[in-house]
């Protein structure tokens, strides 16, 4: 059934194809909305991110990010544009999403997608944090050098570490 290998794909860490497939398809009806009435057009996709169906459907965070990419093109952001956001600025919004993540964990309070928020800034603080990084040419060298592994070092990322989970709890959590 083609519809169970989109929502749990064959390997679960490329659950994101299934969306980026039907993202691509509509690709043109997202793009005319999003130039036609874009702030509406934000406002409906912000409201389907942060949205407790989010838990169930996917589909809507991939819509978001598409989404954020398309205004990153139609607005000229540039990676420059998030160098101006200053580190500390960053680190105080990453503590603070941190922080409310951590409190409806520790809560056992149910806060929407508050992990999506969580993932956005992540990214930004990556983005900030390997800015920085490449500033020193050597280490831009050897960012630029694993970059070309960058799909592969993915695709093996779930299977190595949940086969190093599973030895290290057999070693030292075992049946008994």
């Amino acid at each position: 059934d083609w519809l169970q290998v989109y929502v749990v794909p064959i390997c679960g860490h490329f659950w994101f194809v299934g969306n980026l497939i039907i993202v691509t398809l509509l690709t043109p009806i997202i793009k005319k909305l999003a130039s036609k009435l874009p702030l509406l057009w934000f406002a409906l996709v912000l409201i389907l991110y942060v949205h407790p169906i989010t838990k169930i459907a996917s589909f809507f965070v991939a819509l978001f990010y598409y989404t954020l990419g398309l205004y990153v093109l139609k607005f000229n952001i540039t990676v420059k544009a998030i160098d101006k956001i200053e580190f500390f600025d960053l680190t105080l919004y990453c503590v603070l999403i941190w922080g409310i993540h951590l409190y409806s964990v520790i809560a056992n309070v149910e806060l929407a997608s508050i992990e999506y928020f969580t993932i956005f800034a992540s990214a930004l603080f990556l983005i900030r944090f390997v800015g920085i990084l490449i500033q020193r040419n050597n280490i831009y060298n050897i960012l630029n050098r694993l970059s070309y592994y960058s799909f592969w070092l993915y695709a093996i990322h779930t299977p190595v570490l949940q086969g190093a989970i599973k030895a290290v709890w057999k070693k030292y959590l075992p049946y008994r």
